[in-house]
């Protein structure tokens, strides 16, 4: 069962070497990791090609902006049989990677998994904070009518991306953890999130940018009608 590691990043030269220090560190390596450049200014190329001698890794350029583009061009071109997705500030522990591939192997009929996601930065409160998001989030879209697996640690058969034509929508103004969720949902495909299956992810976005995590979360409660996500 070989794996794509993708990680879409724009302007990680902060986060991007801790990101692919904690791939390097895995007890199971990817079959195959590709860093998405969504039109970085800064050295995230860079330092990424710091790590071609260290991983199976490959480098794309998407100069179509948006964190769906992204996305998109990096699971397309990849050749895993099962696709893990994560940020470029994420941090993995040793054993993700295992953990999540053996879910598949358990469970044939299992289209995709993920699990909770922690800070790897900030005070008591912020993390405490980030802690709660994930079970906070589940109880509202449960009332939705299907699960969320956060973008940032999720994992999907690259056969069942195929057949839901991916993060593909009419409106692009949804978030990549709801539309492939929801995608998942109404088509019938089974999807889990498991306690051994959690990583880490930089609190920076609640420093620098609230307003946009205000207006992702907008996004999700009200709809594109009157909000519109920008990555």
């Amino acid at each position: 069962m070989k794996t794509s590691l993708i990680i879409p990043c724009l302007n990680e030269e902060k986060y991007l070497g801790k990101c692919l220090d904690s791939v390097v560190k895995q007890t199971v390596f990817p079959d195959e990791v590709i860093v998405c450049d969504n039109g970085s200014k800064d050295k995230t190329l860079k330092v990424a090609k710091k790590y071609l001698n260290l991983l199976p890794l490959k480098i794309l350029i998407q100069p179509k902006k948006g964190i769906i583009p992204a996305i998109e061009k990096a699971w397309r071109k990849a050749s895993g049989d099962i696709i893990l997705k994560i940020d470029a500030d994420s941090v993995l522990p040793q054993d993700w990677t295992k953990n999540m591939v053996n879910h598949f192997k358990k469970d044939p009929e299992l289209a995709a998994c993920g699990g909770n996601w922690y800070a790897s930065d900030g005070g008591f409160w912020l993390r405490l904070f980030v802690k709660l998001i994930y079970p906070i989030g589940s109880i509202y879209f449960f009332f939705k009518g299907y699960k969320i697996i956060m973008g940032p640690n999720f994992a999907v058969r690259k056969s069942v991306l195929q057949k839901l034509n991916g993060y593909i929508v009419d409106n692009p103004h949804r978030l990549d953890d709801e539309i492939i969720c929801h995608k998942l949902k109404i088509n019938g495909y089974k999807y889990e999130s498991y306690k051994d299956c959690y990583n880490y992810h930089s609190t920076r976005r609640w420093h620098h940018n609230p307003k946009g995590i205000m207006r992702s979360f907008l996004v999700n409660v009200f709809g594109p009608r009157l909000y519109r996500y920008r990555e």
